[in-house]
């Protein structure tokens, strides 16, 4: 027998393999490929042990470069509060003041009377607590829930939420008024019917340069009605007390809680770097490597 047929007869018989493949286990045809191809299969030992193997292990975090990017996190996060509160309290630095003010409103009287007497300016603060009786009603607006009017007598911008008493039709030939009144209409301040209806406001009185960001657009309305420059006129808020401004206080107190645990956060995350920083120093003297 020749060697090529000794070769030949080892070889399995491949069509009687094609078309017995199918009935043979799928798992028996894959170790036959795997030695048809000199692969080994791996010994038991060698899957257990990569089974078993734990991962591996890292590398120890630096105690001294962790504190250190806690204290730069917490610095950070104390600049930002420190920065939204000193802004917040910069905005809102009136409401504050004016929550703490006299909760008495400052009684101005009639301000019809005090015009008849000759008197033409305010003596009072800004942001004060004030109630004025006979305000002159003059380019009423609305706006939302709001409706605005101009009392030209001291050059008032008065915004309230309640109804406005109704006045005397413009187009009526007869009105009588008061005699009082008569220096207000020779000065042009404001027609007959406008003077038939009078209007009692208690709330926050501002110097219109003092009042916030949105009087602006009011200021534009009725740039064309004051007679004095912005600083001298006045924007009465009817309605607004002392204590209406209390949840700006609470946010005060909330921006100071933050900040006072913030800066304690801080302070602690600095003195552990300081001290492993201290501790690594000492270690490097003693450390007898360097030849000390």
């Amino acid at each position: 027998m020749s060697a090529d047929s000794v070769k030949n007869n080892d070889l399995p018989d491949k069509s009687h393999s094609s078309s017995s493949s199918q009935d043979l286990d799928p798992e028996l045809l894959r170790q036959f490929e795997d030695w048809r191809h000199g692969a080994k299969p791996l010994s038991p030992d060698v899957i257990r042990n990569a089974a078993t193997q734990p991962p591996p292990e890292k590398l120890p975090v630096d105690p001294l470069h962790r504190a250190s990017r806690i204290r730069a996190v917490r610095q950070v996060v104390l600049v930002a509060i420190l920065l939204f509160g000193s802004l917040s309290l910069y905005f809102t630095r009136q409401e504050i003041a004016y929550f703490f003010s006299d909760s008495t409103p400052y009684d101005l009287g009639n301000l019809r009377n005090h015009y008849h007497s000759g008197k033409r300016s305010l003596e009072v603060e800004s942001n004060t607590y004030v109630r004025a009786e006979g305000l002159v009603m003059m380019e009423i607006a609305q706006a939302g829930r709001f409706q605005y009017f101009f009392c030209p007598l001291y050059n008032i911008i008065v915004r309230t939420e309640r109804e406005l008493p109704e006045k005397a039709r413009a187009d009526l030939t007869y009105i009588e008024l008061e005699p009082e009144w008569l220096p207000i209409l020779e000065n042009r301040l404001a027609l007959p019917s406008d003077l038939t209806a009078g209007f009692e406001a208690t709330g926050q009185l501002l110097r219109l340069t003092d009042g916030p960001r949105w009087v602006k657009e009011v200021r534009k309305f009725y740039d064309a009605e004051l007679t004095v420059p912005p600083d001298q006129a006045f924007l009465l808020l009817d309605g607004e007390a002392p204590g209406d401004k209390l949840w700006y206080v609470f946010a005060i107190g909330i921006f100071i809680l933050l900040a006072g645990s913030s800066g304690w956060l801080y302070a602690r995350a600095r003195r552990v770097e300081r001290e492993l920083f201290e501790d690594r120093v000492a270690m490097a003297k003693t450390d007898p490597r360097d030849g000390r």
